[in-house]
């Protein structure tokens, strides 16, 4: 006698099996279910899930590795910003250039057409 894990539906002596039950029977129909694609060997199913579980820790590594690259790249933006709108709150400062603050324009306006 022989066990697998079946991955279709099969059914045998009258009894329905449905995929992920285990079947248990004659060496030789083992064998025929597993030629035919209708189930996997036991030794199979451990080293896929196996594989399986190594591809997924992989895979979290990476991602935490991103996550923590992402967020030293938003914290590195959101001080280059704070960064950037102090000097730009400086520059408009009133008196901080010993002037007014305020940008005055030495054009004249079209309507007025002063000089």
């Amino acid at each position: 006698m022989a066990k697998v894990t079946l991955v279709s539906a099969v059914k045998h002596d009258g009894k329905d099996y449905k995929p992920g039950d285990t079947f248990e029977g004659d060496k030789k129909i083992v064998n025929e279910l597993i030629r035919a694609g209708a189930a996997q060997d036991p030794r199979t199913v451990v080293e896929q899930t196996s594989a399986i579980e190594t591809v997924e820790d992989e895979a979290k590594t990476i991602v935490a590795e991103a996550q923590k690259e992402a967020d030293k790249i938003k914290s590195d933006a959101e001080d280059e910003a704070k960064t950037i709108i102090g000097k730009a709150e400086e520059v408009n400062r009133p008196g901080s250039d010993g002037g007014s603050g305020y940008l005055i324009s030495t054009k004249a306006c079209s309507p007025c057409s002063v000089a």
